[in-house]
Protein backbone atom coordinates (compact mmCIF):
# COMPACT_ATOMS: atom_id res chain seq x y z
CA UNK A 1 0.00 0.00 0.00
CA UNK A 2 1.49 3.54 -1.26
CA UNK A 3 2.34 6.15 2.02
CA UNK A 4 -0.88 8.43 1.09
CA UNK A 5 0.36 10.66 3.87
CA UNK A 6 3.65 11.21 2.35
CA UNK A 7 1.83 12.87 -0.58
CA UNK A 8 0.86 15.85 1.33
CA UNK A 9 3.55 18.60 1.99
CA UNK A 10 2.00 19.09 5.48
CA UNK A 11 4.10 17.60 8.40
CA UNK A 12 1.98 17.73 12.23
CA UNK A 13 0.57 19.23 13.93
CA UNK A 14 -0.76 20.92 10.51
CA UNK A 15 -1.04 17.31 8.81
CA UNK A 16 -4.54 17.18 9.94
CA UNK A 17 -5.72 13.64 8.02
CA UNK A 18 -4.52 10.78 10.34
CA UNK A 19 -5.71 7.93 8.03
CA UNK A 20 -6.22 7.51 4.72
CA UNK A 21 -9.49 4.67 4.64
CA UNK A 22 -10.11 4.34 1.05
CA UNK A 23 -8.54 6.01 -2.35
CA UNK A 24 -9.76 5.70 -6.07
CA UNK A 25 -6.96 7.62 -7.61
CA UNK A 26 -7.33 11.06 -9.19
CA UNK A 27 -11.05 10.19 -8.47
CA UNK A 28 -12.28 10.66 -4.72
CA UNK A 29 -10.79 9.88 -1.01
CA UNK A 30 -12.35 8.49 2.26
CA UNK A 31 -9.95 10.50 5.11
CA UNK A 32 -10.16 10.11 9.20
CA UNK A 33 -9.11 11.82 11.90
CA UNK A 34 -9.94 11.58 15.50
CA UNK A 35 -10.18 14.55 18.10
CA UNK A 36 -9.41 13.96 21.54
CA UNK A 37 -9.98 16.46 24.47
CA UNK A 38 -6.24 17.89 24.35
CA UNK A 39 -6.00 18.77 20.31
CA UNK A 40 -4.51 21.81 20.30
CA UNK A 41 -8.19 23.62 18.37
CA UNK A 42 -9.89 23.27 21.73
CA UNK A 43 -7.73 25.32 23.62
CA UNK A 44 -9.40 28.25 22.79
CA UNK A 45 -12.55 27.50 21.05
CA UNK A 46 -14.58 27.28 23.61
CA UNK A 47 -13.29 26.36 27.00
CA UNK A 48 -15.95 24.27 28.57
CA UNK A 49 -17.99 23.81 25.21
CA UNK A 50 -15.60 22.47 22.88
CA UNK A 51 -16.09 22.76 18.92
CA UNK A 52 -14.06 22.40 15.97
CA UNK A 53 -13.43 25.62 14.50
CA UNK A 54 -14.30 25.49 10.40
CA UNK A 55 -11.25 26.60 9.22
CA UNK A 56 -9.63 23.17 10.60
CA UNK A 57 -12.55 21.55 8.93
CA UNK A 58 -12.06 22.91 5.50
CA UNK A 59 -8.00 21.95 6.08
CA UNK A 60 -9.57 18.63 6.45
CA UNK A 61 -11.68 19.20 3.27
CA UNK A 62 -8.68 20.51 1.27
CA UNK A 63 -6.03 18.00 2.58
CA UNK A 64 -8.11 15.01 1.60
CA UNK A 65 -9.28 16.69 -1.78
CA UNK A 66 -5.37 16.82 -2.46
CA UNK A 67 -4.84 13.27 -1.78
CA UNK A 68 -7.42 12.27 -4.08
CA UNK A 69 -6.33 14.82 -6.59
CA UNK A 70 -2.45 13.64 -5.85
CA UNK A 71 -2.69 9.82 -5.79
CA UNK A 72 -4.47 9.80 -9.62
CA UNK A 73 -2.35 8.49 -12.51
Amino acid sequence: MPDWLGLLPHRPPMRLVAEVVEIEPGIRAVCRRPTAAGDWFFDGHFPGEPVVPAVVLVELLAQTGGLAIGSGA
